[in-house]
């Protein structure tokens, strides 16, 4: 999807990029064998994005360990810029609830 060669000169970004190779399969593998828009797949790998980042955040021991005693939250918010909606994503059922009000 990116051009290596392109990407030479920004190592930081071709990292950050290759940390998303998971998610790009995930994404791929849900569509597998149907015709997508790209808006919905665009809209789902946002979505997987934002959860993988979570993940790695709760990674950290000192973090993983406030967040488990409930010192420290820990929210996933994705927002539509266009309408101005935000979404936030639930542990408990792997899903992104929009915020009332929002």
């Amino acid at each position: 999807m990116w051009d290596d060669e392109l990407l030479k000169n920004v190592p930081h970004t071709r990292r950050w990029l290759e940390l998303a190779g998971g998610i790009k399969q995930k994404v791929l593998s849900h569509f597998e064998g149907r015709d997508v828009d790209v808006r919905e797949r665009e809209w789902l790998t946002e979505q997987y994005n934002i959860a993988e980042q979570m993940r790695h955040l709760l990674s950290y021991p000192g973090l993983k360990d406030k967040y488990r005693c409930g010192a420290l939250k820990v929210f996933g918010w994705h927002y539509i810029i266009e309408s101005g909606e935000i979404y936030n994503y639930n542990n408990d059922t792997a899903t992104f609830d929009k915020i009332s009000g929002a």
